[in-house]
């Protein structure tokens, strides 16, 4: 299993732009989405998996965050759109989370942050990228690609990141400190919630 992205070095031009790293708003959870919702016109969500509805490879959702999905479902156009390793396996993991959730995962050939995978998750939503929502825990590949193309952007605490594999553990750390000192120099007054 590789978990090397290519896209996202191929994609190295969006730090030239620092305000993409910069979330519009950050949350404790996805628990806390409504909050957000309610002060937007939001169409459609797209929802990064790993961290973000479940922990790392695992492809069992709990009871209340199935709920929420059901609740986000019912009022707006969901999909999910997680970069993930080209393999037998990590396609039967995301067709058993679609079958729980009913909702569809986008299995794009590029990976986040580039553009071509979040114009497949709009495609298949139909929505405006300023009236649809990324959601995901990472910020070099969920929120700078999703700033890159419009979207509104919700950065949420990994659900466990000590199930993470070290190289995206370490990858954490570098989004952290990165975010700490762009927000100092860069913060467009995005709103923001601890």
């Amino acid at each position: 299993m590789s978990l090397l992205n290519i896209d996202f070095f191929l994609n190295w031009k969006l730090f030239l732009k620092p305000w993409n790293i910069i979330p519009n708003f950050s949350l404790k959870s996805i628990f806390e989405i409504n909050n957000i919702l309610d002060k937007c016109d939001i169409k459609g969500i797209i929802i990064d998996i790993d961290q973000t509805i479940t922990v790392y490879g695992s492809d069992h959702i709990d009871n209340v965050t199935l709920q929420l999905l059901n609740e986000l479902s019912n009022n707006y156009k969901l999909c999910f759109l997680s970069n993930y390793p080209k393999s037998k396996k990590s396609f039967v993991r995301f067709l058993k989370i679609e079958n729980v959730t009913t909702i569809k995962t986008i299995l794009s050939d590029k990976k986040k942050p580039d553009a071509s995978a979040f114009l497949e998750a709009l495609n298949y939503l139909k929505t405006d990228p300023r009236k649809s929502v990324m959601i995901g825990d990472r910020l070099f590949t969920d929120i700078i690609g999703a700033n890159n193309m419009d979207l509104i952007t919700v950065l949420v605490k990994p659900i466990n990141p000590k199930s993470d594999p070290v190289m995206i553990q370490i990858s954490r750390l570098f989004e952290s400190f990165f975010l700490r000192i762009i927000s100092y120099f860069f913060n467009r007054g995005r709103n923001e919630k601890n």
